[in-house]
Parts: structure tokens; sequence; C-alpha cells
């Protein structure tokens, strides 16, 4: 191993225990376990040779699916297949598990190391300024960013380990996709289409990261005479990521486009009526759910309660908002419109042409391309020539950060729930939006060739990171565990009865006796309903209800807003009758068989879209037939 790859690591190591332990993520000696303990059941399931975490409906909890009749966790299988191999090795020496935070803690000594390497050598070849200091802005705005700081200064509970593991991921592919411009090569390239590919199994929504990565690695090797096998066989590395993820969809969840957020369970009955039956969100307008957005991410404020919180662009149509950390500022917005600024402005000594002129221009710069003359020359001329302030290393890095942030804008300005940790999706564009403004504002300051101009912009990067990290807080409360309390917790977890299903519910019914966590959510003793109940049931073949108003106003009409399915299925309903107490509704049974025998979740909306912001619904559920 050579000097500069021990540096790269030793520099890494420093790296990566300075955010541990300036994160509190082990707070005191043996406390680097965490005690929501998804990963790890589904780390130890996947050793034994399956996904789902339960066989029983009584392995339900919080936030967990019922799908194809088995438990299943939402938060994807790609951290629990990294985990998989630090198990293993923990077992074999005779551990009962591998500690999570250090599981963590690798993953990020590794992309710490690529970092490291990708900035010195890009300051090098780039910037003519391979130094500690140029180093030190690249991490500001990559490993140490303050949001990303702040995520890991959170409870870190699953929810929030999954986004992490993510934007270290999504730096990764940043990095490598600039890396494939100024060093590229076949298996590089390759390697980078299957990591792209692979990327939605960490979590869906960072696909965005993956798919940005592969096409620009695709168009900058287009640049060099290749192969046609060699983009075809990308294409299909690529694609054999995604077919990974619907087919593992299908066998978890029942459809290869269901990841599983429609068929989990929690207090929450809004949510689960937004996310199975109809989400009011979808028909906002554009300018208000833009409005929204822009707020959520650069203008919000803690909340004095979590699960709600004030700011001047929120929308009156129903959301499910949590925000319990800080995320980004208007700061991120100034950086980015700099960067622009600055490209725009470079981009000029490449592009000298009027408007009559334009098409020359653009020819002539392909040309230049072609010749490699804006690429790199080779010998020693390499890092002295002109192609030292090439702009185009800078348009890569930020043209990746907006091809990604497209489909994240347009997902984000429908989608019916939004918290902090899923704000920090952005992250990786937003981080690599002020890496590009910081190099490209320190290129501007080595340009004056005074010592004076570095040193003032290092100290200004440097307060503007000191005051976001100052400003910056967490609601919620970190979590810890050691190992006797993980074991003595998965031990708990294993003890659990098996689910006893009654013939049919009524309002009074008792559902603790059916040993299935949140079964009956939304249904309460006196009859009264919330927007959506959540029931278990055995081998349905049709679907009753007894219905009655809570006030004179109903009239028969009103019940049309009645729905129920089961599992993913809509099931058809047949007719209403009229009763004593109200009316009686007849649903058909499903069609789809992985829907008729078993244990199956039966979901049922009480109320119209509109009337998801009031507490209860019109009317009162009393008894719930299934056979």
């Amino acid at each position: 191993m050579g000097k500069s790859r021990i540096l790269y690591w030793y520099l890494a190591f420093l790296v990566s225990s300075a955010i541990v332990i300036g994160t509190n993520l082990i707070p005191q000696w043996g406390m680097w376990y965490s005690d929501h303990l998804t990963f790890r059941w589904e780390t130890e399931k996947i050793l034994q040779g399956q996904f789902a975490m339960a066989n029983d409906a009584s392995g339900m909890n919080w936030d967990l699916a019922w799908g194809t009749g088995a438990v299943q966790q939402i938060w994807g299988l790609g951290i629990p297949l990294w985990r998989v191999p630090f198990e293993w090795i923990a077992k074999v020496f005779g551990q009962e598990a591998f500690p999570d935070r250090l599981e963590f803690m690798i993953a990020l000594l590794g992309v710490a190391y690529f970092i490291i390497r990708f900035h010195i050598s890009f300051l090098n070849r780039f910037l003519d300024a391979g130094n500690l200091v140029g180093t030190w802005i690249g991490l500001v705005a990559t490993l140490f960013f303050p949001p990303f700081i702040t995520l890991c200064s959170s409870r870190f509970l699953v929810y929030e380990e999954v986004v992490a593991y993510g934007f270290l991921l999504c730096l990764l592919l940043m990095a490598w996709t600039v890396q494939l411009w100024f060093q590229p090569s076949g298996f590089s390239y390759l390697g980078l289409a299957m990591v792209s590919g692979l990327t939605p199994l960490v979590r869906p929504t960072m696909g965005a990261y993956g798919m940005a990565s592969f096409l620009i690695a695709t168009l900058i090797c287009c640049i060099r005479p290749r192969k046609f096998c060699l983009f075809f066989l990308g294409a299909c590395l690529f694609c054999a990521g995604m077919i990974l993820l619907l087919w593992t969809n299908a066998i978890r969840f029942g459809s290869p486009f269901e990841f599983g957020h429609a068929l989990a369970v929690n207090a929450w009955p809004s949510m689960a009526y937004a996310a199975r039956f109809d989400n009011p969100y979808h028909t906002e307008p554009f300018f208000s759910a833009a409005r929204e957005l822009f707020g959520l991410l650069f203008l919000t404020k803690l909340p004095m309660n979590p699960g709600s919180y004030e700011t001047i662009t929120r929308s009156a149509t129903f959301r499910w908002r949590e925000l319990y950390f800080t995320t980004f500022d208007l700061s991120i917005v100034l950086f980015g419109v700099t960067a622009c600024i600055l490209l725009m402005s470079c981009a000029r000594s490449y592009v000298r042409a009027d408007i009559g002129n334009v098409r020359s221009a653009v020819s002539r710069l392909f040309q230049q391309i072609k010749r490699k003359d804006i690429y790199f020359e080779s010998g020693d001329q390499r890092r002295h020539s002109s192609t030292s302030s090439s702009i185009f290393p800078f348009c890569i890095i930020y043209i990746w950060s907006l091809v990604a942030l497209v489909p994240l804008m347009c997902f984000f300005l429908r989608f019916p729930f939004l918290s902090s940790r899923y704000l920090l999706f952005f992250g990786p564009a937003f981080s690599s939006i002020c890496l590009s403004s910081f190099l490209l504002l320190f290129r501007a300051a080595r340009v004056q060739r005074t010592r004076r101009a570095t040193v003032l912009f290092v100290a200004i990067i440097t307060g503007w990171w000191v005051f976001e990290l100052r400003t910056s807080s967490v609601t919620d409360e970190r979590h810890a565990s050691t190992l006797a309390r993980v074991l003595t917790q998965m031990k708990s977890d294993r003890d659990h009865s098996n689910p006893a299903i009654p013939t049919c519910y009524t309002n009074d019914s008792d559902f603790d006796a059916t040993n299935i966590r949140f079964n009956g959510i939304g249904w309460n003793p006196d009859g009264t309903t919330l927007a959506c109940i959540t029931l278990f049931v055995s081998d349905p073949n049709r679907l009753v209800l007894d219905i009655a108003p809570t006030d004179k106003d109903v009239n028969l009409g009103d019940y049309n807003f009645i729905q129920a399915k089961v599992g993913r299925e809509l099931l058809h309903r047949e007719r209403i009758q009229n009763t004593s107490e109200g009316v009686r509704i007849f649903f058909s049974g499903p069609i789809k068989s992985i829907y008729k025998k078993g244990v199956q979740m039966i979901s049922i909306a009480t109320m119209s879209p509109k009337e998801l912001s009031t507490s209860e619904s019109r009317v009162k559920l009393l008894r719930v037939e299934w056979h």
C-alpha cells in the first residue's frame, strides 16, 4: 500500500470517528446497538433464507406491513443485505450480534476514503491545489454537510438510519461519476452502472441519484470511442438492479410496484387512508404545492409539538407533516445560484458567439470535446495545461444534482407525507450543489494568487459551517442500547402468542385478545370511527358492514364514500340495505387468489378525502362480517 493510500485511510478514519463521536452516535462504551430492531430482525431472516420478519400476524408492529401472508418491513433490503456478512462473521466467532453502529461506521469509513481520495485528485487535476485546505472545503460540503450531521445527531432509529446510508451511497455515486470523467475506465463504468441500479434497494427515492449517475456516466463514456457492447452491458447491469427491486417487491408485498407503505400499520388512521384509498394532496394546485415544498425545504421552523408545524407556505389541504430536526435554509439557494452564475461566466471563455453564431459555437465546443481539448492532455502537461481550468468537472457535479432533483421535486410535490427525514432525500443534491459552488469560489480565490483571498474564503465557508451546526436542533432524544438489552428485547419479540381471530367483529370486541397489534385501530368502543379502520380477518369471501349514523343529517347517498379493501385489492360494493339502526353495506369477496385464504388485512374508509382533517367520521361501525 502506497503512502498516499495510507494517508487517505488515516484521514478517512479521522473523519468517520469525528462524525460518530461528534454526533454522539455511540453515547457510551458498549452502547453501539440500536434499540430499533427492524433491520436486525430482517438480517436474521435473510441469513435463514427468507424475507419475512414474521410468518403470522402476531408479529405486527409499528410501521410494519402485512404482505403476502407475512410481516414485512418497508425500509428496503439494501441495509440488511449490507449487514449480512458482518452478522455472519459475528456468528462464526460465537458472538450473538455485530454492533449496529460499527456497521454504519465501516460504511462511513469506506465512503470517507473514496471522497477524500476524490477531493485530493480533483484539486490536483483541476485546481492545482491538492492540499488539506482544499480537502476541508470539499468535506464541509459532503461528509460534514450540516444537515447530514444533524441527521446523525437525531434519534437515529431505522427511519433515520436508512436515510443516512442512502446519503453516503449517493455521495459515493456523485464522486464516482466525476471520477469517471478524468479517469475513464470500462470496468469503472460497469461498476457504476451496477451500483446505480441497486441504489433503490436502499430507498426507492434514492433511485433518482442512481438514474442521474448512470445517465451522466453513459454520456461521459460516449465522448470516447467505445464499443456498443460496453453500453449494452452497462444498461443490463443497471436494469438488473431495478428488476431485482421489482422482484423482491412482488415476493414481499404481492406487486412489483408496491413498496409496503399502503400495507403498513400505525396509530394514525388518516395516514392509512391517504396511503390506501385517496390522497387529497394529489389535487393540490401546482403553485400551492410548490410554495409549500419550498417552505418545507428552506423556511420551516421547529414545531412546538411533533407532527405539526407552522409556516407561511403551509397548504390547507390535508397532509401528514412531521418536523423534528432542522434541515436546509436559504443559504443552499444562494450557493446554487452562485454556482450557476460562476459556471455561466466561465463558459463564456469556451463559447464566444453572438446569437446568430450559436450553431457554429456549439459545433466548435463538441469538436474540442472530441479532440479532448477540454478533457485532459497526456504527459507532464496534464496538470499545468489549460485543462486545469476546465469547468466541465464542475458542470458534471452541478448537472448531476439537477438531474436528480427533478424527479425528487415532482414526487414530493404530490406525496401525502413529509417529514424532516424525507427532506434529507434532497441532501445529496444540495450537498453537491454546495460542493460545486465552494470549489468554483475556491478556484476564483486562487486565481487572485493572494494568500489573503484564500484565507478569507476558507474562513467564510468555515464560519457558515459552524453557524449551521450551532443553529441546528433536534427535538427527539437519541436511542442507543447495549447487547444485553438487544438480546432481551429479541427474546421478548419471539415470545408472542398465536393470533386468535374471531368469526366477526363488533364495536365492543376485545381486539387485544386477537394478539395482533393495531388490529381494530380507527374503531372506538362506542362505534365511532376515524378515517380508516384496519382489521385482520381469516379466509374472507365477502364483507358485510353494519353502519349507523352519528347524527340525523346523514342520508343514503352519504354512505357512498365508504370503501373497503383486502390488502391492495379494492372490493366491489354490491348493495346498501336499510336496517333499523342505519344501513348494511355488502361488498363482494376478493378476486385475487392471494387474498382469499389465510389471514388478511381489511381496510375500511369511513369518510371522504375532504374530511380527513376532522377527528371522527359521521358514521358508526357496529359489526363486521366476512363469511
